[in-house]
Parts: C-alpha cells; sequence; structure tokens
C-alpha cells in the first residue's frame, strides 16, 4: 500500500524536499509510481524507503540522486548492485521506520476530539501544527468538523497536532487566517503564501493550549 495517491502526489513531495532534482530524474520517478500503484513489490519497497530518506536523511541527500538515476536500470540485476552501492538507502531500518509511519494510528485523544465536534457545528478556524512551535497549515470553515478529517488525510505528513479557534464572525475568521498565514507562511498553505507579510502587529495571539495529538506515535519517535 502507498502513502502517494498518484504520481503527481509523489513528485510533488520529491520536488519538496529536494530541490536538486531535474526532469529528467522525474520521468524515471513517475514510470515507477505508476508500477507501485499497479502493485509491484519492488517499486513499493523503493518508493517507501527514498521518500523516508527523502525527508528525514538531511545530510545524504544528493545520494538520493544517484537512487533516482539507478531507475533506469530497475527492473534489471544491475539495479540491485548499484543500489548496494549506496550507503544512505543500504539503511535496513529506514523501510521498516516508514512502514511503521504509514501504518500509524489515530490517537485516543483525536478520536474522542472528533466524535465531539460531530454532535455540534463550529465554525472558526482549524490549525494543523508540525510541533508545538511551528504550524503547518491554517484552514477555516462554518462546520469544522465536516471538513477537518478530510483535510488531514491529505496532511497527514506535516501534522502531529491540531487544534481550532471557534469564531462566530466570518470577517475575524478571514482577517486572523489571512493575517497568520502571510506572518508565519505555513508551508502547506502554498496557494495564500507570497513574499509580504504584515507591517503591523494584530493584539489576538494565536492560543497554543489544548493543542491535541493527532496519531498514537509522533514522527519524532521514528527520527
Amino acid at each position: 500500500m502507498l502513502y502517494f495517491k498518484d504520481t503527481e502526489h509523489f513528485i510533488n513531495y520529491s520536488k519538496k524536499y529536494n530541490k536538486n532534482f531535474t526532469e529528467e530524474y522525474f520521468i524515471d520517478l513517475t514510470n515507477l509510481i505508476n508500477l507501485g500503484l499497479e502493485g509491484n513489490k519492488q517499486a513499493i519497497n523503493f518508493i517507501k524507503k527514498f521518500s523516508f530518506l527523502l525527508k528525514n536523511a538531511n545530510e545524504n541527500k544528493d545520494e538520493l540522486i544517484k537512487c533516482a538515476l539507478l531507475l533506469k536500470e530497475f527492473k534489471t540485476e544491475k539495479y540491485k548492485n548499484m543500489l548496494e552501492e549506496i550507503p544512505v538507502f543500504n539503511d535496513n531500518e529506514a523501510l521498516v521506520k516508514a512502514e511503521l509511519i504509514l501504518e500509524r494510528k489515530f490517537s485516543e485523544e483525536f478520536k474522542a476530539f472528533l466524535d465531539e465536534l460531530s454532535l455540534q457545528v463550529k465554525s472558526g478556524l482549524f490549525l494543523f501544527w508540525k510541533n508545538r512551535d511551528e504550524i503547518a497549515y491554517i484552514g477555516e470553515s462554518k462546520d469544522i468538523g465536516g471538513v477537518l478529517f478530510s483535510t488531514l488525510k491529505s496532511k497527514k505528513f506535516d501534522a502531529e497536532l491540531v487544534s481550532i479557534i471557534e469564531l462566530d464572525n466570518p470577517i475575524d475568521i478571514k482577517l486572523i487566517k489571512l493575517y497568520y498565514i502571510s506572518k508565519l507562511k505555513p508551508h502547506l498553505n502554498k496557494a495564500d503564501v507570497n513574499e509580504y507579510s504584515p507591517s503591523f502587529d494584530i493584539s489576538y495571539n494565536l492560543p497554543k493550549s489544548n493543542l491535541i495529538k493527532i496519531f498514537d506515535l509522533s514522527l519524532d519517535d521514528f527520527i
């Protein structure tokens, strides 16, 4: 089973974590993800390991470019021999970690939180946090409980915590959201982020209390 839903999802993920890839690499990566989506186990294992290392092996990312070049030899014995010569990709622990991350379960705290939201309509902002100091995404909704889970499904690799801010005034919602996206530039709010930042401060501070842990295990447990 793959985390990536299609080739575009995988390519965007690869571009995000290594900007040194060229279009040549992406042609081969696209062929590989298609094999993985068709159920090819060798391709699936490569993709899981490659995507985990791409995000976490910071000092060895250039080694991963060599892996991308190897994809031309993917279906040959030469590929296996070449792959063994790349130390960063020969770390068996990385594949185990990747499997565990994909199989993470929602925490009991988060499931109870979703149940509570399902009982009443709450409007306002919802925030996905990468950690307690970094916001990954700021969203808005007239019914937070109705969109929170579906939004999370596409953000789960980058969100560890969630919080909500209940607001009824639609102007307040828009202003606070726009202000903090412009100021903090959460990486999952790409469509709303630009080079400009607010030239003034507002008195409203985003609360850091009542953060809900989304998964039973944190990504920090695997790194």
